[in-house]
């Protein structure tokens, strides 16, 4: 049975109020060390849909020079909320398998595993990794027991393989490509376009 990272969203209630389609960045270092401080691993079939815990997912934007990778999930995916849908963000939940003595290495052992697993980008091809923020979404059904953690991920080069070609493909594309494919964003890409990307361009 698979494991998730799970935080009580009573944690962290108070820094979602009024902030059901945002990106958080005013409190995400407080967000994170509620994280680091109080995370513990479920079972993920049990608290799918339950709303007293919040499922950590890190997300991650990948950038190289003034362009990003668009990921569009195919309907092998197992993500069926995905299928025929545009992503900028690679990673998924946080498994029992990435846990480590020092909470902050948690989240870096998932992202490291979810960059080889997808798009075999390994760890030293990245020159630098910023914590973005915190992405809620409480308008869609299935992500109002997810929270995101915006990394925004340059790497050294534009060189990288989509591993499992029949669930994914994925390009590089600039801000304006985003803008004219925007209506096929998932969420939380619509999150991180709007309130990121689109004000740091």
């Amino acid at each position: 049975m698979e494991t998730v990272l799970v935080l009580d969203t009573s944690k962290v209630q108070n820094y979602l109020v009024n902030k059901d389609f945002s990106l958080l960045v005013d409190h995400k270092n407080e967000i994170l060390q509620s994280i680091y401080d109080n995370h513990k691993f479920l079972i993920r079939d049990e608290i799918e849909e339950d709303l007293n815990y919040r499922q950590i997912i890190p997300y991650c934007l990948l950038k190289y020079g003034g362009r990003y990778v668009l990921f569009e999930r195919l309907k092998k995916q197992s993500e069926v909320r995905l299928h025929s849908k545009l992503s900028l963000g690679a990673g998924g939940h946080i498994n029992n398998q990435d846990d480590a003595n020092e909470p902050s290495k948690i989240i870096e052992n998932c992202i490291k595993r979810e960059l080889d697993e997808e798009i075999l980008v390994n760890y030293d091809m990245t020159k630098d990794i910023t914590y973005v923020g915190v992405i809620n979404d409480a308008l869609s059904e299935v992500s109002m027991s997810h929270l995101g953690l915006l990394f925004e991920i340059n790497l050294r080069d534009d060189n990288f393989q989509v591993r499992e070609k029949n669930k994914m493909v994925a390009q590089w594309v600039t801000a304006e490509d985003i803008k004219s494919k925007y209506e096929l964003l998932e969420n939380w890409s619509k999150i991180t376009f709007d309130q990121h990307i689109n004000i740091t361009k």
